[in-house]
């Protein structure tokens, strides 16, 4: 294996955490191979330092993380991380040295922080970095994949914690604009990440703004407001912004859904009351919108599941003559889930059995503007 990869490996031991940060709290299941981590992870002490190299550039930088080294490119560092601008270019600098790695910096820990400063420096300038001793070696690891972000390098997330802490430290070193470009094709290659979207919809929404960043948002927003008859945005704090997004897109499907039924309810009742009046395919779409409402309700409180319901017309109606197709498909036969790519769908038995999935938000109903992915952040956006 080369060692450009050697950074890009899901690292994690198996386990089963609830961890709150920023008072947001993320809630994690993750089965990872402890033998592959020891082997390639880039925060792995494994003595040798772990280049994270862009093609025909020299490796000038030494990055110590809680004893594991990193050398990476100084202007990589330089255009997208406002942190290490700042350090690079402040007065007071280090000289370069002589040899192939010119700039050194080192961790500095204490208690539940850490932070890289210049080796050798006099004055302390290092920025404080929330940690906590139990999580030195996933923080090292989080580390090494965003350094891969930062230098366009692919890397994989091991579960939905290390998003976070890829996120926290973006966001102390300023590199948030490069996390954000690098996130989608990540995503698409992290299926366990995928499979906790939903239950982390809401401190991931706040996450996709921050990071300004539409196709996490949009995925997160069709999660928060499902499942449809108990939707997840409930649980967000009354008055925060994200959750009054979600009531007015909850809203916004209701509408339609409310649509579809007076269209259906408008076929039924125009169906004539003699059978012989009907066409055979009438007489078993009515005879069917009648038996399967019960095994489309729920078992409590009696109320009708209408993403299963609408599935189940979809799928008898296609043997039919499409009549009912036309008004359930644009609901339950469009899926705007772009990172999801499990192929299920809204109204089947399962994860989606009480969802809809097409929900669509245009870029002006965005409640930030779509990140360029050019110039700086601020550190500690």
């Amino acid at each position: 294996m080369s060692n450009n990869h050697l950074a890009c490996n899901n690292i994690t031991i198996a386990i089963t955490i609830t961890i709150t940060i920023n008072e947001r709290i993320f809630k994690s299941t993750s089965v990872a191979r402890m033998e592959a981590s020891q082997r390639h992870s880039p925060s792995s002490p494994t003595g040798k330092p772990i280049p994270i190299p862009l093609t025909d550039k020299l490796l000038d930088t030494s990055l110590e993380v809680f004893g594991q080294t990193f050398h990476v490119q100084s202007e990589a560092l330089k255009a997208r991380s406002a942190y290490f601008r700042d350090q690079f270019t402040r007065p007071g600098t280090p000289i370069p040295a002589e040899n192939p790695i010119k700039y050194a910096f080192v961790t500095l820990s204490d208690k539940d922080k850490w932070k890289l400063v210049w080796s050798g420096a006099e004055v302390d300038n290092g920025l404080d970095i929330e940690s906590h001793n139990a999580y030195t070696q996933s923080q090292t690891n989080a580390f090494g994949k965003l350094l891969c972000a930062i230098h366009e390098q692919p890397y994989n997330l091991a579960d939905i914690l290390e998003l976070k802490q890829l996120y926290c430290l973006s966001r102390n070193i300023g590199a948030h604009a490069a996390l954000s470009m690098s996130l989608l094709d990540v995503l698409l290659k992290s299926p366990n990440v995928v499979e906790e979207i939903p239950l982390n919809s809401h401190p991931l929404l706040e996450m996709a703004c921050i990071l300004r960043h539409a196709v996490l948002y949009r995925e997160c927003m069709i999660h928060a407001i499902n499942p449809f008859h108990n939707p997840r945005f409930m649980a967000m704090t009354n008055g925060c912004e994200v959750k009054k997004l979600a009531i007015a897109a909850h809203k916004k499907m209701e509408g339609k859904i409310e649509t579809v039924r007076k269209q259906l309810l408008d076929t039924f009742d125009s169906i004539p009351s003699i059978r012989k009046e009907c066409t055979k395919n009438e007489r078993e779409m009515r005879q069917i919108s009648i038996d399967i409402m019960p095994r489309c309700s729920d078992a409590v409180t009696g109320r009708t599941i209408f993403p299963r319901y609408f599935r189940e017309l979809w799928n008898y109606d296609k043997y039919l003559d499409g009549r009912y197709q036309a008004f359930v498909g644009p609901l339950i036969d469009t899926n705007k889930l772009a990172i999801d790519q499990s192929g299920r769908r809204a109204g089947d038995p399962g994860l989606y059995e009480d969802c809809f999935l097409s929900l669509e938000i245009s870029d002006e109903d965005l409640p930030f503007a779509v990140a360029p992915h050019a110039g700086l952040e601020q550190k500690g956006k």
